[in-house]
Formats: structure tokens, C-alpha cells, sequence
């Protein structure tokens, strides 16, 4: 039954698979680089923003909803609490408490409007969308604010023990929270009875209204998370960042929709081989292996010219 399951997983998955094994080889002949440690750390950095966005967003869209507003979310909290700082000369963590209480707010009163009223989430989300804009836009004058407080920029930019950046710690920790609450509380199981059947719920007694309030205001408090790492990682607040953003983490919710931890082990297992293997491949061939640098009598050089030039050099210095 297991082995059924399994192989069901990996067919349902195939093609995922076969992308990412392709897209691996490739880059890993175009750049000996991609598949080293140091890059892999840079590029779990670059996604740990998404991340954030993306988990706030499984919520909504496990019940049944959308929210466009996280992208620009990001750019209203992050500019806001860059600006308190420099602007307003506000100490770090109560600018960081006033960014977060921002985002929250804001997906507070979209879930207030959407749940009691029964306001299609697309429409809400989209005018709380141009209101945090417009919002990031008048406080910053459209302009970056510019951040030098070493602290708030080592929230995005420091290492744990030297190793591991701050953003992808703060991504693994929020992981194991939100596997923990969907899968081991009451909350994630009445957001999965919503988004199965909603009269159903209802009539089990689920209240629908407080937790459809309780997940937009997660997922505003997640998007205000997002714009205050990513605001400690540039360095400034900036009113443009975010856009796009929604779409980003709307696709990775759907991609990851498709995916379970099997699947996630065998990528990383199959992401690893191929990096050995190619890695293998790309340093035998500068070494010139078979050659044994010459030391087999240029049994492995097969006339290169290189080779023979240089044993003429030697014979002549002899």
C-alpha cells in the first residue's frame, strides 16, 4: 500500500522532478558555482521572503480565498518602519512594533470587511492593495529611505553562528510553526473544514467569520515580516519594492499544493547527485584526468600538443 502511495507521488510529481534535474544540469555546466553551499544558502536567502508571503497565503487559499495585498504590504511596512527610524529618529524595536502592528491592522480590516459583509476577497484585497501603495508612496515622497542602524540591517543580513543567514532561519522556524498549526490544532483543522465545505462547517459549529478575520490578519502580519526583513537586507525602505510579489507567492502556494515531504527529500536527494556528479564531471575535465598530469608517460594526452611541448622542453633542459 505504501509503495503504491509512493510510486502514485512520484508520477504525480514527475514532472517537477524532471524540470528541476534539467534546470540543475544546466546551470551547474554554465557555472561550477551554482550547486556550492554558499550559493545554495544565497539562493534560500533570495526565496525566504516569498516564503513568508507564501505561508500567510496558504491560509487564505486553503479557504477559499485570495490576498492581493501582501505585495505592496511589504513595501508600506518596511518604508514605514525604515522611516520612523531615520525620519523620526524612533527607536529600532518599537519602529519594528509600530511596522508590524501596520501590516496586521491592515489584514485585520480586510478579513473584517470580506467575512461579515461576504465581500469577494479578490475585490477587498485589491483596494487594500493600491490603499498600502498609495500609503508607502505619500509617507517615503517616492523616494528610498536609506538605513545605517547595524542592528535593524543585521535582521536581514547577519549569519547564525557565521553559517546561516537570519532570513532563512526565521523561514525554517516559521515552517515548523505553521506544519505544527495545520496539522496539529484546532485552528488548521476548521480552516481545512471551511475550505472542504463551508455549510458544513457551519452547521458543525466552526466559526467561520473569526477564523477567515484570524487568517488575513496572519497573512498581514506576515506580508508587514516580509517588508521589514526585506527593508534590513537593502539597507532602506523603498516604496516600489513588492509589486508582483502576490504573484509570487500565489504560484508557490499552488506548486507546493502538488508536494509533500517524500517528494521534498527526493528533490534534495536528486539535486544533490547531480551536483556531485556534474561537479565530478566539470573537474576531471580541467584536470584532464587519465592524464595523471603527465606523470603516465602522456598515455592519457593522446598527442596534445600541450603535452608533448612540454616534455620537449624537459628533454632539452636534460
Amino acid at each position: 500500500m505504501k509503495n503504491n502511495s509512493f510510486m502514485k507521488m512520484l508520477k504525480g510529481n514527475s514532472g517537477i522532478i524532471a524540470v528541476l534535474v534539467i534546470i540543475s544540469v544546466i546551470l551547474s555546466f554554465a557555472s561550477p558555482v551554482f550547486l556550492t553551499t554558499d550559493n545554495l544558502l544565497s539562493v534560500l536567502r533570495q526565496v525566504s521572503n516569498n516564503m513568508y508571503l507564501a505561508l500567510g497565503m496558504t491560509l487564505v487559499i486553503i479557504l477559499g480565498g485570495i490576498d492581493l495585498s501582501v505585495g505592496t504590504c511589504v513595501a508600506m511596512c518596511g518604508t514605514l518602519t525604515a522611516g520612523l527610524m531615520v525620519n523620526q529618529g524612533m527607536p529600532m524595536v518599537p519602529a519594528i512594533a509600530v511596522g508590524l502592528l501596520l501590516g496586521t491592522l491592515a489584514g485585520f480590516l480586510t478579513g473584517l470587511i470580506i467575512a461579515p459583509f461576504k465581500v469577494p476577497a479578490f475585490i477587498v484585497t485589491m483596494s487594500m492593495m493600491n490603499v498600502a501603495k498609495g500609503v508607502a508612496y505619500i509617507y517615503s515622497g517616492g523616494r528610498s529611505i536609506r538605513v545605517s542602524n547595524d542592528v535593524f540591517t543585521g535582521i536581514g543580513t547577519g549569519k547564525l553562528f557565521g553559517v546561516l543567514p537570519h532570513p532563512v532561519v526565521y523561514m525554517i522556524v516559521l515552517i515548523i510553526i505553521f506544519i505544527v498549526v495545520l496539522n496539529k490544532t484546532k485552528f488548521g483543522t476548521y480552516i481545512f473544514a471551511i475550505g472542504g465545505n463551508r455549510e458544513s462547517a457551519r452547521l458543525s459549529g466552526v466559526p467561520i467569520k473569526k477564523v477567515e478575520i484570524a487568517v488575513f490578519t496572519i497573512s498581514g502580519f506576515l506580508a508587514a515580516f516580509a517588508g521589514i526583513v526585506l527593508s534590513a537586507r537593502m539597507y532602506s525602505g523603498q516604496p516600489g519594492v513588492g509589486e508582483g510579489y502576490e504573484l509570487d507567492a500565489i504560484a508557490a502556494c499552488v506548486l507546493g499544493g502538488q508536494m509533500n515531504l517524500s517528494t521534498l527529500i527526493i528533490l534534495v536527494i536528486l539535486v544533490l547527485l547531480t551536483g556531485a556528479i556534474v561537479r565530478v564531471m566539470i573537474k576531471d575535465k580541467k584536470s584532464g584526468k587519465g592524464c595523471g598530469g603527465c606523470a603516465g608517460g602522456c598515455g592519457g594526452c593522446a598527442g596534445s600538443s600541450m603535452c608533448h611541448g612540454s616534455h620537449e622542453k624537459a628533454g632539452k633542459g636534460v
